[in-house]
């Protein structure tokens, strides 16, 4: 049986860190609200935990030894998140 890497799990479980290689990857490297990223990180720890009980109640479909790291499975989709600011306060000169 596979292993989960303990340590980049609870690497990643740090917000700030998560918050960090979500800008680098979705953003290259531009810093932006922390709130998209967490978007994400609640998107990704659902989709983990549904496959964990999934290799609990023994699935038919096994994964492989990347999707077991990353919780993920090869065809599971984030749902994009937008955010859309709206300013009504009065530009300064």
């Amino acid at each position: 049986m596979e292993k989960e890497d303990v340590y980049e799990s609870d690497y990643l479980e740090k917000e700030e860190i998560f918050a960090d290689l979500v800008n680098g990857v979705l953003y290259h490297g531009e810093q932006v609200m922390l709130a998209e990223s967490m978007a994400y990180d609640r998107q990704w720890k659902k989709l983990r935990a549904a496959h964990e009980k999934e290799r609990t109640e023994k699935s038919k479909k096994p994964m492989t030894s990347d999707e077991f790291l990353s919780g993920m499975r090869k065809e599971d989709k984030f749902i994009p998140v937008i955010t859309i600011v709206i300013y009504f306060g009065k530009e300064r000169a």
